[in-house]
């Protein structure tokens, strides 16, 4: 079985991220079913781009205390 690979998020993946949050029951933390509008708000206050996004970086998982 080949290794898997990743590559880091970005902003082009928005609607993806969002997507993925309201197609998944998340029963550990704060909104354990958030609704299309709140997942795009959520996944809209990340910062993607941002330097922390670079390869090495942690924005998206930081961000992730937010659900």
């Amino acid at each position: 079985m080949p290794e898997p690979t990743f590559r880091p998020v970005t902003g082009a993946d928005r609607d993806d991220l969002a997507r993925f949050l309201t197609e998944h029951r998340w029963p550990f933390h704060v909104k354990p079913e958030p609704g299309p509008a709140a997942a795009a708000e959520l996944v809209a206050g990340w910062d993607l781009d941002g330097p922390a996004a670079a390869p090495g970086g942690s924005s998206a998982t930081a961000r992730w205390s937010g659900c």
